[in-house]
């Protein structure tokens, strides 16, 4: 019974460890190919010094945000990956979808692939990345919670991502690391209820303007304008290849079997001990009716098929 339960144990190890090796290396995979495109916002207002998120969505230094993070902003100001930070100029607002589009005077720029929210489904693995609270760059995960919430008759993609003040108007990305929502607004009596603003509502602001961006082959159909070929090679890190999760699962899988090798070979191991070292504890007694019917003093050797032999 107990190796039995030792099996389970050691499955459910193997099983958690399989898990875990899947849900960091989908996270890290997003962050290596997304991270650098992710900005700070800062801005000056009349009210004082706001914050938020942007991605950069064209190597020309176009930036996709919300356009509450950059309202009555007298100056913007945009903080990179390395803290180089650099001034913005506002070049599009659409206030009533909530999103803007801003730009920075560099070029050859990191970009963030632009998904397709329709494919977006409950229960998918999505990463947020933004600067909460001042903290540039935290990175957060979980799941669509919901892929198509109405509210106030906008819809909206509900994640249970930790979003905090100042993660609007960055990316929440899939497992493949496309943009398919902009983090937009919170429930501030609830904890984990994050909304997004789905990615496809912002391509045509995006057209509208000429801003290209780099979509995968199934965007194609969506995005009226598209980087030139030439240009993705130069966009940054969704253009390189890496091995992404799923070598971290394959080194999970691995591990979790040779751990399962070792600990069932140990057990073997301990076995044998046990029974070599009770190997005299046989119990070997006659039949009842045998021992009944046996005259006192006759030799028992022949008569080994009439015998029970039982182990103690």
């Amino acid at each position: 019974m107990s190796f039995r339960c030792g099996r389970y144990l050691l499955l459910v190890i193997c099983l958690g460890v399989l898990f875990i090796s899947c849900v960091f290396a989908d996270a890290r995979d997003v962050v290596d190919k997304v991270g650098d495109a992710v900005v700070s916002i800062e801005c000056d207002t009349p009210a004082g010094v706001s914050g938020g998120s942007g991605v950069l969505v064209n190597p020309d230094g176009y930036i996709l945000t919300n356009a509450h993070v950059i309202d009555k902003a007298k100056k913007v100001r945009i903080k990179m990956t390395d803290e180089k930070q650099l001034s913005a100029k506002v070049v599009a607002k659409d206030n009533e979808n909530d999103l803007a589009i801003i730009r920075i005077n560099i070029r050859n720029l990191p970009v963030a692939v632009i998904g397709n929210a329709k494919n977006a489904k409950s229960g998918d693995s999505v990463v947020a990345i933004g600067s909460p609270k001042g903290l540039d760059h935290t990175v957060t995960s979980g799941i669509v919670s919901k892929s198509d919430r109405v509210i106030n008759g906008r819809h909206y993609i509900q994640t249970d991502a930790a979003l905090n003040e100042g993660n609007s108007g960055g990316p929440l990305l899939n497992e493949n690391g496309e943009i398919i929502g902009i983090n937009t607004m919170i429930h501030k009596n609830a904890n984990q209820l994050g909304f997004a603003i789905p990615i496809n509502t912002a391509y045509e602001l995006l057209n509208k303007n000429n801003v290209a961006v780099l979509t995968p082959l199934d965007n194609e159909e969506l995005a009226k304008t598209k980087l030139p070929a030439n240009k993705t090679e130069g966009a940054g890190r969704p253009s390189t290849k890496k091995p992404g999760w799923i070598l971290y699962v394959i080194l999970g899988v691995v591990a979790a079997a040779v751990a399962a090798t070792v600990v069932i070979l140990i057990r073997k191991r301990k076995a044998r001990k046990r029974q070599g070292g009770n190997e005299g504890a046989l119990d070997i007694t006659l039949h009842p009716k045998l021992a009944q019917a046996q005259p006192a003093g006759q030799d028992n050797a022949d008569d080994g098929d009439d015998l029970e032999i039982e182990l103690k």
